[in-house]
């Protein structure tokens, strides 16, 4: 029996230019509507903070335009404040911008925004990372790191790194085949709230 763990992929880009339209917001200031005046003061900024080399303002920008928070979604210009809130080293942003770079097709430049994230500490990261070296994917299959790799997600209580841990154990993959110890990172994934991971426990019940 295979039991996979996945990566996650779940951003997608389209074309257009890397700008944030506040013009309802500011019509709707102009209008008597405080809430929108606060908004735009708000965004705006966000904006500076982020141009100044906040990280965190960035990565709140990303997120803000990927969420629609604002009345709607511009994955692009998500993509450039991401980009700029990982290059200032944020690992959240470098985590989002790996993701998009996995949907791309483009590994190699999602394997390097998830070392960099992962260095930094972000669990999830580890596990993407791990994944990509437990699966041969645009770097050398390196079974060893990736275990090394899940476990330091898992141990930061990520689902993903465990439902992987879980995974490597139920088919030997880096380690011995061990199922008492596969169950037992499958029901911390699960317990973690990853469908995934309950899943997986059940099929070893």
């Amino acid at each position: 029996m295979k039991i996979f763990s996945k990566i996650l992929a779940v951003l997608a880009l389209s074309s257009f230019c890397f700008a944030i339209n506040l013009e309802p917001l500011e019509k709707a200031c102009k209008s008597g509507n405080e809430n929108a005046c606060k908004a735009v003061g708000a965004i705006k900024g966000k904006i500076a903070d982020c141009d100044s080399g906040l990280a965190e303002a960035c990565f709140t920008l990303g997120l803000s335009m990927e969420q629609g928070s604002l009345g709607y979604v511009h994955l692009p210009t998500a993509r450039k404040y991401h980009q700029k809130g990982c290059d200032f080293g944020n690992s959240p942003a470098c985590v989002a911008v790996g993701i998009t770079y996995a949907k791309e097709g483009n590994l190699s430049a999602a394997f390097r925004t998830y070392q960099k994230a992962c260095a930094n500490g972000n669990a999830l990261a580890c596990a993407n990372e791990a994944y990509m070296h437990m699966m041969g994917e645009s770097v050398p299959k390196n079974e060893k790191k990736a275990i090394e790799l899940y476990e330091k997600s898992c141990a930061a209580n990520n689902d993903l790194g465990c439902n992987g841990l879980g995974a490597a154990y139920a088919n030997g993959w880096g380690v011995s085949e061990d199922m008492q110890k596969a169950k037992d990172y499958f029901k911390k994934a699960c317990d973690l709230n990853y469908k995934e991971g309950c899943d997986n426990y059940k099929r070893l019940q």
